[in-house]
């Protein structure tokens, strides 16, 4: 890291820094960055903004675009430009978004300032059973609904459910289950419970909260690992972002590049 500075929550770094080692030191000072994109965090900064990967919990944390604050840029290694984000209608184009989508082009980024935040002041995990897939995937669409998206989040089928039955004494029943972990806010968290406790009893859904420290555990144990991360981010893909759209828009940003390529390769 360049520069932190914990009071604005801000910190500036180096784009070619990898994405999975800035958040690991982030953390080692308490602090978060809420980006998890829809690829694995072993690239640099850099090649997630060019590349325009989104991010998975953008419903809760944000767009990428959204998370850089500034960046600092030169061209032809002669002139530096700081590019601090402005309302668009004060200062006219997205200069950030020029200079991050041309793929260096037309300048070098030489430092990003990005936006961070508090790690959260509670997690709250549950396991709701469910008798099928699309029941999950209907309560993951009402917590979206209603800004309450999980941190993360596991679908697992019967078969493979019982090691958790087996060692939860609220999770008796056979049944598909569906693991996912809330964090935030402590207020805001319990409102989301209560919220959550309704769906369950308007749709005759059995929900347990894991409270004590052996369950939390066993649920830790499923969600929070590289599998269940990829389940996240598959689910995301295929259900919830529609890739068809981003690819149409991504290739009218390409034409854009190349007219103004060739603009700027004119005598």
């Amino acid at each position: 890291m360049l520069e932190l500075n914990k009071k604005s929550m801000l910190v500036t770094v180096n784009p070619e820094k990898t994405l999975s080692t800035f958040k690991q030191h982030i953390a080692n000072e308490g602090l978060y960055f809420g980006y998890y994109p829809l690829d694995d965090e072993n690239q640099p900064i850099l090649y997630y903004i060019q590349k325009r990967v989104p991010n998975l919990y953008h419903y809760k944390y944000g767009s990428l675009d959204q998370l850089i604050s500034a960046i600092t840029v030169h061209i032809n290694d002669r002139i530096t430009y700081h590019l601090k984000e402005r309302p668009r209608a004060a200062i006219g184009p997205n200069f950030n978004a020029l200079v991050t989508g041309t793929n260096n082009i037309f300048s070098e980024i030489d430092s990003l300032t990005l936006r961070l935040t508090s790690l959260p002041e509670k997690v709250l995990q549950g396991i709701m059973m469910v008798p099928h897939k699309d029941i999950a995937k209907s309560f993951l669409q009402y917590l979206i609904g209603h800004f309450m998206e999980p941190l993360f989040f596991r679908f697992i089928p019967l078969k493979d459910a019982t090691d958790i039955q087996e060692s939860i004494r609220g999770v008796k029943e056979p049944s598909d289950l569906l693991l996912f972990g809330l964090t935030g806010i402590t207020e805001i968290i319990n409102t989301e419970q209560e919220l959550i406790e309704k769906w369950c009893y308007k749709n005759n859904i059995v929900c347990h909260w894991c409270l004590k420290k052996t369950e939390q555990d066993i649920v830790h144990k499923h969600i929070y690992v590289p599998d269940a991360y990829k389940d996240i981010r598959d689910t995301y893909r295929n259900f919830f972002w529609n890739a068809s759209d981003a690819s149409q828009s991504t290739e009218q940003e390409k034409e854009l590049i190349q007219h103004l390529t060739k603009l700027k390769e004119r005598p």
